[in-house]
Formats: structure tokens, C-alpha cells, sequence
């Protein structure tokens, strides 16, 4: 068997038995005698050696259950303790930027100097206060109430904390800063020093823009998406313009199509203009301070940067494989509980199996000139396409004019990339922020408009998990014979 089928099916193997252990574990007498099947099918028509097939087939077979069990090993040994204190004090250091909400702010903290606590449970996650001033590295005295995560209704809320590597809660505890800014090593001081810098260019897009304008620029450039409004972020997701708020991994596809472009226009080689653009990559990603959903996003854009060194028709699907099954190994939670994570992964599958199929269907809009508009609009689209049913599974949403929002915005958004990021971070930058602002303003705008109307979008509440599994289905099967055609080929800047 080839050896690109032979890693597919490793990595198949692998992230199918976390899936079934995630979603399905409760009707393995089912969903394990399906997955044993389908790969035997595969397998079937791969190799004809009795021997090698029998061989394959118990490998692929022991690695899906080995990574099945491993899940629920993982599960149970971050949630075999339980904690309740009443009143209990605690010296703990801020570990990550606080995420300010609507009605309180997130701090992930840790505990400092205090036996019986290793782990997950050395890390707190506070609820506090908005208008508390808390950042990264700061030192705190806490007192209240302090137990492990509990579950609400359907929802895993303790699991879901714990893929942060999070094991305690406590909500609005009274609390004391000790010390600000307290970084022990090299990496904190330079983590310190970007979140610092991405918070002065925060402030700089707020002082020049209006509030909603301002907002969605945060979000857009630096991922602050809590600071859009209530009214503005469900109007996004109405016309399905919500993904371009989010440091994804089709945001980082989209940066990355930016820089290569821009750097091949400046007349260097491809090769060049693929380092260049790495580093420049790396460098938001540190502005960004290192948050994991950037990160992880960062792996995906990379990927599709070094299909475009390439400059050929790859297959980036092994890759992609690859780095979602190092990332599972390490923190197997991500699949099921990592909204980020899934729609990353999906977006760029979208981009692998569609993109070209929707460039050559939208060729005729560009007079059947291939151009890098219409590159940035199928890589959008096709990202969609795995993600719009994850999406209505999650947020209850299902956008009908999509299309026209994402070609009306998506030429644009790379020019608000592009000039608010230089807004942001250069002296004197207010002049690109005022030139985007009329752009940025026109988003809000047909958000406003495309929502108002009442056959824009459908609401779907507590779609089953199910009717998910079936819609993916076909849409893997709708899949394979555009993949017939089409092939794995690397979208040409």
C-alpha cells in the first residue's frame, strides 16, 4: 500500500477512536463495529495480500483502540477529585490575559506554594468583576468560595475547563493584588511585554474609531471578540460574517494569502516570500501573546503557506492529519470540547476539497480570469462549507445569504487586515485607521440590513447530535466526488 494511504490511515485511526470515545463512547456496540468495517472496506480495495490486509488490519484496528481508551483514560484521571471550600484563601499568579465578558471577566490563575494541589488543580478559573483592573503575571490574594467545575444541564462544563488544564472554580471571590506583573522567566517577560502592546494597540483603535467600528476591528485584527456588542455580534452570525471575528484558522489562511501576494509583488522569489511570511506569521502570532487558539490556528495557516512554497498541486490532508493528532495527543479534550480547535480543523479541510472547485464555478464573476480576489473568496467560502453545520449545532444559527455578505466582504477584509494592523502598531497609524474606517463601517452596515430581514436566516435550536453526524456524512460523500474531480491541489496565488 502507499505510503500516503498507509499515514493516512494511521492518523485516521488515531483521531476516529478519540471521536468515537468523545461523542459516542455510550454506543460503542455500534460505532466501533461501523469504524472496524469501513476500515476493512478500505482496506479491501488497497491491498489484495491476504496477508498485508490482515496485517493492516489489526495495526489500524489496535490504534483506534488504543487512542479510544486513551481518551477515557485521560478523562477519568482529570476528574477522579472532588473540591469544596467555603471560605478558603488562596496566593495564586495570573496565568493567561484576562478575557473581559458582558458581565464578568475570566482570569485563569494558579496556586502558588499549596500541597495537596498538582495539576489541573493547581489552576483556578476566576470570575470576576468588570471593572476590576487584573493582568497577566500579577500576583493575587483570594478568599471565597473555591470548588471543582459543576455540570449544568446537558452541558460538560468541568470537561470543558479542563481542556484548559483547569480544575477549580470560584465566582466573584473577594480578592487582593499582591504584586503586578510578576514574570519568573525569559518566555513570560516577552508574553508579558506582547499582551502589554496589544493592549496599547486596543486602546489606540478605540480612541480613533466609533464604538461599534472599533469594536469590530479588535476583533477582527487582534481577537477581542467580547468586545462587540450583544446586537452587532448576533447580526454577524445571521449573515454569516461571524467567522471573520475569530483568530481561526482561516484567518491565519487569509494573513497568509495577504503576505504572500504582497511579498511576491515586491519581486521576491517564492521561496523567499514563504520564509518572509512565516516570520511575519510568528510575529502576530506573538503579538497575540501566544493564546493556544492562535497557536493552533498558526499550525493550519503554516501548512497552507508550505503548499504554496511547494508551488504544485499537494496533498496537504496528511499533514493536517498530522498536526491534529499531535495536538490530541497532547490534550485529547480539544476534539469534543475546543469549538476553536473544530472549526480550524474543519475550515481548513473545507479549503483542501473545495477551493478550487469553487474558484473554477466562480471564474465567470472574474470574466474567467484567475485573480487574487477571487482566491481570497473561494478559500472563504470553501472554509464554510465544512463549518455552516457546526455552527448551527453550536450557536442555533443558519445564515441564507451568506454568499452574498462573504462576496460582498470578503475582497475587503484583507485591506482591514492589512491597515489595521499597520494602524495599530506604527506611530502615527490613526491616518490607515481612518482610511479603513468607511469598510469596517460597511460591515456593520449590511449586518444591520441582511439581519432585519425576516427570510435571512433560520433558527435551529438543539439540532442532535445525530442529524450533525448525517449532515457531515453526506456532506463527505458530496465531497469525494468533487475530490474525484478536482483532486488535492494547492490554491495558486
Amino acid at each position: 500500500m502507499p505510503r500516503g494511504k498507509t499515514d493516512f490511515l494511521l492518523f485516521f485511526s488515531f483521531i476516529g477512536g478519540i471521536f468515537t470515545a468523545s461523542f459516542f463512547a455510550q454506543y460503542y456496540y455500534v460505532s466501533i463495529p461501523l469504524f472496524i468495517i469501513s476500515l476493512l472496506l478500505f482496506l479491501q480495495k488497497q491491498e489484495k495480500r491476504l496477508f498485508y490486509f490482515v496485517l493492516y488490519s489489526l495495526i489500524f484496528s489496535a490504534i483506534f483502540f488504543a487512542s479510544f481508551n486513551y481518551f477515557l483514560n485521560y478523562q477519568n484521571r482529570v476528574l477522579k477529585k472532588e473540591f469544596y471550600f467555603e471560605n478558603k484563601s488562596f496566593l495564586v499568579k495570573v496565568l493567561d490575559e484576562p478575557r473581559e465578558r458582558e458581565k464578568n471577566i475570566f482570569v485563569k490563575v494558579k496556586i502558588l506554594e499549596e500541597e495537596g494541589f498538582h495539576g489541573l488543580y493547581k489552576n483556578i478559573a476566576l470570575y470576576l468583576p468588570t471593572d476590576a483592573e487584573i493582568n497577566y503575571g500579577d500576583m493575587l490574594k483570594i478568599q471565597g468560595k473555591i470548588q471543582t467545575p459543576q455540570n449544568t444541564g446537558n452541558f460538560n462544563y468541568r470537561q470543558y475547563l479542563n481542556k484548559e488544564n483547569i480544575g477549580l472554580v470560584s465566582v466573584y471571590p473577594k480578592f487582593e493584588i499582591i504584586n503586578k506583573k510578576q514574570y519568573e522567566n525569559f518566555f513570560e517577560k516577552i508574553k508579558g511585554f506582547a499582551l502589554e502592546q496589544k493592549q496599547n494597540f486596543k486602546e489606540k483603535i478605540k480612541n480613533n474609531l466609533s464604538q461599534d467600528t472599533a469594536s469590530l476591528l479588535n476583533s477582527i485584527v487582534w481577537g477581542y471578540k467580547s468586545d462587540i456588542p450583544k446586537d452587532l455580534s448576533d447580526n454577524l452570525s445571521k449573515v454569516g460574517l461571524r467567522h471573520i471575528t475569530a483568530i481561526s484558522g482561516l484567518h491565519i489562511t487569509l494573513i497568509s494569502t495577504l503576505l504572500m501576494e504582497s511579498i511576491l509583488l515586491l519581486g521576491f522569489w517564492r521561496r523567499q516570500a514563504f520564509l518572509l511570511s512565516v516570520v511575519l506569521v510568528s510575529f502576530y502570532v506573538f503579538l497575540l501573546g501566544f493564546p493556544p487558539s492562535a497557536v493552533r490556528a498558526a499550525i493550519m495557516g503554516g501548512l497552507f503557506l508550505l503548499s504554496q512554497n511547494i508551488g504544485k498541486p499537494t496533498n496537504l490532508l496528511n499533514p493536517v492529519l498530522l498536526a491534529a493528532t499531535v495536538m490530541l495527543l497532547f490534550n485529547p479534550l480539544l476534539l469534543k470540547y475546543d469549538i476553536g480547535f473544530q472549526l480550524s480543523f474543519l475550515a481548513v479541510l473545507g479549503i483542501i476539497f473545495w477551493s478550487n472547485f469553487i474558484k473554477d464555478k466562480l471564474k465567470i464573476l472574474f470574466f474567467n480570469n484567475e485573480n487574487y480576489f477571487l482566491n481570497i473568496i473561494s478559500l472563504s467560502i470553501s472554509a464554510q462549507i465544512f463549518t455552516i453545520p457546526l455552527v448551527a449545532f453550536y450557536f442555533g444559527i443558519v445564515s441564507l445569504v451568506f454568499l452574498i455578505s462573504n462576496l460582498i466582504i470578503l475582497p475587503l477584509l484583507p485591506l482591514i487586515l492589512f491597515f489595521g494592523f499597520l494602524g495599530s502598531i506604527i506611530p502615527y497609524g490613526e491616518v490607515f485607521l481612518i482610511t479603513i474606517w468607511p469598510i469596517v463601517k460597511l460591515i456593520v452596515l449590511i449586518s444591520d440590513f441582511f439581519s432585519s430581514l425576516n427570510f435571512s436566516f433560520l433558527n435551529i435550536q438543539n439540532l442532535p447530535l445525530m442529524y450533525l453526524v448525517l449532515i457531515y456524512t453526506l456532506l463527505v460523500i458530496l465531497t469525494y466526488f468533487v475530490y474525484k474531480k478536482y483532486r488535492f491541489s494547492s490554491v495558486k496565488i
